[in-house]
């Protein structure tokens, strides 16, 4: 009986030596796992404050409206404020320049006529003075004359006073009364609530009759395509995204 199991072994020897393992790099994705919590929210959204105090009066919109930028939203009682605007109205009417033009002429008038006194006293005295220094005339009529003159002078520059005192009178009196009604008719639009952006109404909080208060959102709104994801993460987990 022939051996062979040495020649066997010998292949298995062999047949091992010539299968080596190898190892080569790839590259591929990682992915790797992180939990938050979080919200999503339309691109430049915003909530709706009122800058008055009242009683909603009319709602414009709904939820899930289209709104351009200036859009009304919601109106708010404001009977008050309307009073308050017709009073500044009639104000700014009553003091207004043109409307007070007679005043105005009549100081101008008064200065006229002290005008024309002081260059008749003035002429009249000088006359006097020079016949005066000839020794012509008596001294009283120079007095008389004198004194006129000085008179005539303080009168004018009194009357020129006035003029200038009605004239800025009336100037500040008529910028004032139309500031107000300016004012007034900017306080009255806060009334009306309107959209800051073009977008779409998200929510709305608000109803006819109910209170609103200037520290409480009325409405959200925001835009219709873009929208962003806000996300709480770990500050362990961050260094992972």
């Amino acid at each position: 009986m022939k051996k062979l199991i040495p020649i066997a072994l010998l292949s298995l020897v062999i047949a091992c030596k010539s299968k080596v393992e190898t190892t080569k790099p790839s590259t591929e994705s990682i992915t790797e796992s992180i939990y938050a919590s979080g919200i999503i929210k339309s691109k430049n959204q915003y909530q709706v404050f009122a800058t008055v105090n009242g009683i909603v009066e009319a709602v414009f919109v709904s939820e899930g409206d289209t709104v351009k930028k200036g859009t009304p939203l919601l109106s708010i009682s404001n009977e008050a404020q309307r009073l308050s605007r017709d009073n500044a109205a009639l104000a700014a009417k009553f003091s207004d320049f043109n409307n007070n033009q007679e005043k105005l002429n009549e100081a101008q008038l008064l200065l006229e006529l002290a005008k024309n006194k002081l260059k008749n006293d003035s002429a009249l005295f000088f006359r006097q003075k020079n016949l005066w220094q000839q020794q012509i005339g008596s001294k009283v009529e120079y007095e008389q004359r004198e004194l006129s003159y000085q008179n005539s002078k303080t009168a004018y520059f009194s009357a020129r006073v006035k003029f200038d005192d009605v004239k800025r009178q009336l100037d500040f009196s008529s910028a004032q009364s139309k500031n107000n009604l300016q004012i007034s008719s900017k306080q009255e639009s806060d009334f009306t609530i309107k959209s800051e952006i073009d977008g779409i109404v998200y929510s709305i909080s608000k109803s006819k009759g109910d209170m609103v208060g200037m520290q409480t959102a009325i409405a959200t709104i925001g835009d219709a395509k873009e929208f962003i994801l806000e996300m709480q993460v770990d500050e362990y987990d961050i260094l992972k995204v």
